[in-house]
């Protein structure tokens, strides 16, 4: 039975891999397998289809979410982590993303009610087709991330500079408000004003 993989994996059909424990490379999941032993992949995993593996506790590259993915013991992914706004991850486990400590529940609840606070100041303060908006001499505006990322001031555009949008707002406010990121301008109003009010955003 395969074990492991030093290269790349492509999985396009469904696929029932249960002894296979590592990829050294990229691992790209285009339809559902059963991969139940994978503790590591080395290289960026992508999932586009939804995907179970229990084992898998580190990616050594970016993690790029298009559907749903049940990661429980994944700890760390030492790369990019975006996940698109009709995809969930849950992964309870993850502490790290990028060689960032991700905050604790509290610190990225705090973090998102004063982006919320500064977002809904003025209907111009929220722009989420752009991470940062300076134009016309108007101010400048934010999407969700963007606002993370201007409200921890050097620390968070140098934040921004070493990892890239989104994964800095990630490390800022937590993997639960990523499924922020992606929403449009009417939709993340509503999504800051439910966080004002104390419930969840989506």
């Amino acid at each position: 039975a395969l074990t492991s993989v030093g290269g790349s994996l492509d999985i396009r059909s469904d696929a029932k891999l249960d002894a296979l424990t590592s990829v050294g490379g990229s691992l790209y999941i285009w339809s559902d397998a059963k991969l139940d032993a994978l503790t590591s992949v080395g290289g960026s995993l992508y999932i586009w289809s939804d995907a179970k593996l229990d084992a898998l506790t580190s990616v050594g590259g970016s993690l790029d979410i298009r559907s749903d993915a049940k990661l429980d013991a994944l700890t760390s992914v030492g790369g990019s982590l975006d996940i698109r706004s009709d995809a969930k991850l849950d992964a309870g486990a993850l502490t790290s993303v990028g060689g960032h400590l991700l905050p604790d529940a509290e610190t990225a609840k705090a973090r998102l009610e004063e982006v919320a606070r500064h977002a809904l100041a003025d209907p111009a303060n929220l722009d989420m087709r752009k991470w940062h908006n300076e134009s016309g001499g108007c101010g400048t505006s934010h999407c969700i991330s963007g606002w993370a990322v201007h409200l921890a001031g050097d620390d968070g555009y140098k934040l921004e500079r070493e990892v890239q949008q989104p994964t800095a707002g990630v490390i800022l406010l937590g993997v639960e408000a990523s499924k922020l990121f992606y929403l449009s301008n009417e939709a993340a109003r509503s999504a800051l004003h439910r966080v004002l009010d104390g419930k969840p955003a989506l």
